[in-house]
């Protein structure tokens, strides 16, 4: 073959091929922030179809396009939180608030992500300085309302739960989390009346169909029992729990709160039926065995109840109910000093048990140490001021309740 056609030939393939080449599909998304959106519109969908790899691929070149955006990094974060990646999703909130420290956004979900870790303190610094960016922000308040109850501060969860319900009159957890506190503080009327509300609104979002389960409705007729049964309605609370169990057979609380019920009611080889049951459906509760503890101590077997305090005492060392538990069995046995060293250490672990000051305001009042029960009342009330009312009804307390200083303590006094 001629050497001049070799190279036409050879000129011909080249061209072929850079053709080939060029015609091959060359992302071209424009700006920078095209290329983010893009990245994020992929990522959306690879989420959608359970392909978390993927969808945290896409996230993460996007985050490489431009080190100064925040946004791909808080849907990252936001992606990891949802899936329990919760340090992951810790990792890439921060990282996202070193490129804009006043995302509010990432704030709420670093917040959220801190909440599951335990670290609620950070959780409140973070929801906190949301709220300061964006005061209008329904759900980091609500976060922050159910964080303040978490730590038993109810004064400011209520609070903050009612800003949100006053934003949101239609918000069932705010309005469960008021229960909650109502119930908490023996303010059965007012938790009654929040109950009808709940009810309410969850008959409404039924109709419209956002509600896709009753879960919350359990958790409210739950509280509502817990109600019925401080009130010694224990018909009305029976009814409040088989509405609990229609909704979720399966929910272990609702067979201890049923356990608590027929204690009430003295059926105590019920209650310990419904203690079994709570406990094969949720293991490992160190709550059920203070729950058998105070059966058994109910039924004279001392011996019993020791064994079931001392198992949730090796199961959580510091549990505030089984450290109450062991204080009462020392005073059934008038050992006061071992039972004021089970409520000190109850104290060290549970700073805000108003029930082991309480306890100890009783004990020192009855071995007539009027100074330490003053100053262990005062505490109690600090922590829950319902102990106003059960002090001045409490036998224990009628010789020293109408002295200046008790009353002030209660309130009482001028």
């Amino acid at each position: 073959m001629n050497q001049r056609y070799i190279w036409i030939l050879a000129v011909i393939i080249l061209a072929m091929v850079g053709c080939q080449r060029q015609a091959q599909p060359v992302p071209s998304y424009g700006r920078p922030h095209d290329a983010i959106k893009t990245y994020l519109d992929f990522a959306r969908q690879y989420s959608q179809n359970g392909n978390l790899v993927q969808a945290i691929k896409m996230l993460e070149r996007a985050s490489n396009l431009n080190t100064k955006d925040e946004t791909p990094l808080v849907a990252l974060g936001i992606l990891l939180l949802e899936n329990n990646r919760t340090g992951e999703a810790v990792a890439a909130l921060e990282s996202s608030l070193k490129r804009n420290p006043k995302s509010p956004t990432a704030y709420e979900y670093l917040g959220s992500a801190y909440m599951k870790t335990g670290e609620n303190k950070k959780a409140l610094d973070a929801l906190n300085m949301c709220l300061d960016l964006s005061p209008d922000r329904a759900n980091a308040r609500l976060l922050l309302g159910r964080l303040y109850l978490s730590e038993g501060l109810k004064d400011s969860a209520e609070k903050e739960l009612s800003k949100v319900m006053e934003s949101d009159p239609e918000n069932l957890d705010a309005c469960t989390g008021l229960i909650e506190i109502n119930t908490l503080n023996k303010n059965y009327a007012r938790g009654l009346e929040l109950i009808k509300t709940a009810e309410k609104i969850n008959k409404e979002k039924t109709k419209k169909e956002l509600l896709t389960g009753q879960g919350e409705m359990a958790v409210i007729h739950l509280l509502a029992a817990r109600i019925y049964i401080d009130e010694g309605n224990t018909d009305q609370a029976e009814k409040e729990i088989a509405s609990v169990l229609k909704i979720d057979p399966k929910m272990a609380d609702a067979y201890s709160l049923k356990a608590e019920l027929e204690k009430k009611r003295k059926n105590f080889d019920e209650a310990k039926s419904d203690i079994k049951k709570a406990d094969q459906l949720s293991p490992e509760t160190p709550n059920r065995a203070v729950n058998l503890s105070e059966i058994y101590l109910e039924e004279g077997q001392l011996k019993k109840a020791k064994e079931n305090c001392d198992a949730a005492l090796k199961s959580d060392p510091e549990s505030e109910y089984a450290l109450l538990m062991l204080s009462e069995l020392k005073i059934t046995e008038n050992k006061f000093d071992e039972a004021i060293d089970a409520l000190n250490k109850c104290l060290k672990a549970n700073p805000g048990s108003g029930a082991a000051h309480y306890r100890l305001a009783s004990i020192y009042q009855y071995l007539g140490d009027e100074d330490k029960a003053l100053k262990h009342l005062k505490s109690a009330i600090k922590l829950d001021k319902s102990y106003k009312s059960v002090v001045v009804n409490d036998d224990l307390f009628k010789i020293s309740i109408d002295k200046p200083e008790f009353k002030n303590a209660v309130g009482t006094g001028k």
